[in-house]
Order: C-alpha cells, then sequence, then structure tokens
C-alpha cells in the first residue's frame, strides 16, 4: 500500500525516514541472503539470486545512501527509532521524501 500524504509535516517526514532506513536496513541483508542459497539447486532459487542481482536493486541501495547516513540502522523500539529520526536535519528529511516519491513508489 502506498500512503500519499495531504500535506507534508515533521510526523509525515519521520514516517518516511523511518521506512527508508528500514529499506535501507533490507537491502544490506541482500548479500547473506544470496550467499546462502547460492548453492541451492532449485529453480525458484535460481530465480531469487537473478532478482537480488539484479542492478536496481544496487541502485536503490546507493540512492538511499545518498541521503541517509550509513550509520543510520534499524532498531527495533519505536522511542529508539523515533530518537535516530529527530537526529537528521530538516533538508534531509525533505530530500528523503523526493527520493522516495520519485525513485522508490
Amino acid at each position: 500500500m502506498v500512503f500519499i500524504p495531504k500535506k507534508n509535516s515533521e510526523k509525515t517526514a519521520q514516517n518516511v525516514i523511518q521506512s527508508i532506513i528500514v529499506l535501507k536496513y533490507t537491502l544490506e541483508l541482500i548479500p547473506d541472503l544470496a550467499n546462502s542459497i547460492h548453492e541451492a539447486k532449485h529453480e525458484l532459487f535460481d530465480t531469487i539470486l537473478q532478482n537480488l542481482g539484479h542492478s536496481d536493486v544496487k541502485e536503490m541501495y546507493d540512492k538511499i545512501t545518498e541521503v541517509i547516513d550509513n550509520t543510520a540502522t534499524h532498531e527495533k523500539g519505536v522511542q529508539k527509532q523515533a530518537i535516530q529520526v529527530k537526529k537528521f536535519s530538516v533538508n534531509s528529511i525533505f530530500i528523503s521524501q523526493k527520493i522516495c516519491s520519485t525513485h522508490l513508489l
């Protein structure tokens, strides 16, 4: 489901940043997943490996790391996420919203 806010607010920006951090975290796990299923002999795993190695996946990760600091990590606790999101500057928040709306949707 895609959420398009009617107005930009701090809470909306925080939610967008939070989602991008989770996506960054997920994309960072792809090499480990690919290594785990590399030796499996099944057509489904071969297809998954092809999709994981697609250039769009790397391009998406590169675009995210241009805006989100490399030290940003996914935290399970909501309060920890909120604290981390608030550390970003206002410019980063709105740049991230633009990237999310134009490249990731």
